[in-house]
């Protein structure tokens, strides 16, 4: 065989190779599907103001089409009853792998309102209806792609999250009062959630010096509102038949749990205050 008619087999399965390639990138193009939001990773609530609450999402999205694509121009929003209650950005770029699960980040804007509204309902969990539109891009050719999914989220666990989240390290000891058989804190808080709440009672107990300790408490309210954000409160506690002895160092240590009320609801979180006299 000669060299011209072998260079032209190899020109012809070259050809045909190059034109089976392109048909099948045009076929996996033109027969795209939108990323599967297959489970929730993580949902924890970053902020609020007056008017939205702030969600950082993490999924893990499949990918049906089998092709790997890369997404952005995102315009996609939670709808509820054919209204928009919030926007959802995503990363600036995401690349969706065919063949295994993407971790992807997204925050959610949700109007306030409409949060609240879930809350007061006392409806735990919540599937919020997806919808919108990407851009997927294949090599150099970008094509828009709806996606329209329900999404379950435990709202109410989220909340609680973030309530514990946020009053971590934000309770302090201001002042410490002996009085005979009365141990009384006086107590500051930080509300750094943004929402205005009540925490209400306090379940636990002290130790002092490693040997003496009580649970009888008695905690005084107190009521956070957007125009203060700081607060003082006292948190008593009871010794039957036992004085707090002030000659010595007293070594203190708090536990238990605060009880907040927001939103109709009770939500605990957990406080161990530590130090000395």
């Amino acid at each position: 065989m000669s060299y011209k008619k072998v260079n032209k087999i190899l020109l012809c399965l070259s050809i045909l190779l190059i034109a089976s390639c392109l048909s099948f990138y045009v076929y996996k193009y033109v027969n795209i599907q939108s990323p599967e939001f297959d489970n929730l990773i993580s949902a924890r609530i970053i902020g609020a103001n007056e008017s939205d609450i702030f969600v950082e999402m993490t999924w893990a999205v499949k990918n049906p089409s089998r092709l790997y694509y890369m997404i952005d121009d995102t315009d996609i929003y939670f709808y509820e009853f054919g209204e928009p209650i919030a926007r959802i950005f995503f990363e600036e770029r995401i690349s969706v792998n065919p063949f295994s699960s993407t971790n992807v980040r997204t925050i959610a804007t949700i109007n306030r309102y409409n949060f609240e509204r879930l809350m007061y309902n006392f409806i735990a969990e919540y599937s919020f209806n997806i919808i919108g539109t990407a851009r997927a891009r294949v090599l150099f050719f970008p094509k828009t792609i709806r996606i329209n999914q329900f999404i379950p989220i435990n709202i109410k666990a989220m909340v609680n999250d973030f309530l514990q989240e946020s009053f971590r390290n934000a309770i302090t000891v201001e002042r410490l009062h002996v009085r005979g058989t009365q141990l009384e804190f006086s107590l500051g808080f930080l509300n750094r959630t943004g929402l205005n709440l009540e925490i209400s009672e306090f379940s636990g107990e002290v130790e002092i010096n490693r040997t003496v300790s009580s649970s009888r408490s008695v905690f005084e309210p107190v009521v956070f509102d957007s125009n203060n954000p700081r607060l003082l409160t006292w948190l008593r506690f009871n010794f039957v038949n036992q004085a707090v002895f002030v000659g010595q160092p007293l070594r203190y240590v708090v536990s238990g749990m605060f009880i907040i009320r927001l939103w109709d609801g009770e939500y605990r979180i957990p406080v161990e205050l530590v130090g000395e006299l």
